[in-house]
């Protein structure tokens, strides 16, 4: 499956939207234990979208323009 533009945005929209429902709940934690798994999600919540900002770069070489060597001969 490939990443289409609408599906990184959509998967980009979810994660704005719990980080944002995270947040309201962390205001409203009654509990130690509450607070503290909140906080871990708020974490791994921050790294998911830290890591759908990460642009891969390709370069033209990454694409391998031309032949193809032959098996066990040279390139």
């Amino acid at each position: 499956m490939m990443n289409t533009p609408d599906d990184i945005l959509g998967e980009t929209i979810r994660v704005t939207d719990a980080m944002r429902h995270n947040d309201r709940m962390i205001r409203t934690a009654r509990t130690q234990r509450e607070f503290s798994t909140l906080l871990r999600n708020a974490e791994r919540l921050e790294r998911q979208s830290i890591r759908q900002m990460v642009v891969v770069p390709v370069s033209l070489a990454d694409l391998q323009f031309g032949r193809k060597p032959v098996f066990g001969g040279r390139p």
